[in-house]
């Protein structure tokens, strides 16, 4: 068994690890909570909060991978374009910039 004294501890070793990895050690710790009654159940508690966090950072940082645009440098955000024909038609800028004397 790991033994991290925090949080951050516990956070900075599981940072580095897959996803995989975390999901694999979650489970080893569910099944060791439930068949064992002598285990260091706040030890656990800091190295799952420490696991979790480090989860979200993996997905926070894969989701910022695949919506970068290495072209642009941008993030791509995916858009809803609501606007129709009758939308546009009807604006002031439409109708200032073509119904002018």
């Amino acid at each position: 068994m790991m033994k991290f004294e925090t949080i951050e501890q516990a956070f900075n070793y599981w940072n580095g690890k897959t996803l995989k990895e975390i999901e694999e050690r979650s489970k080893v710790i569910k099944q060791e909570v439930s068949n064992n009654v002598d285990v260091d159940i706040e030890a656990f508690n800091i190295e799952v909060e420490g696991m979790k966090q480090a989860k979200e950072n993996f997905i926070e940082k894969r989701s910022a991978i695949l919506n970068f645009n290495p072209i642009t440098g941008n993030q791509t955000k995916k858009e809803e374009n609501n606007m129709t024909v009758t939308d546009t038609a009807s604006t002031v800028e439409y109708r200032n910039a073509f119904l002018k004397d």
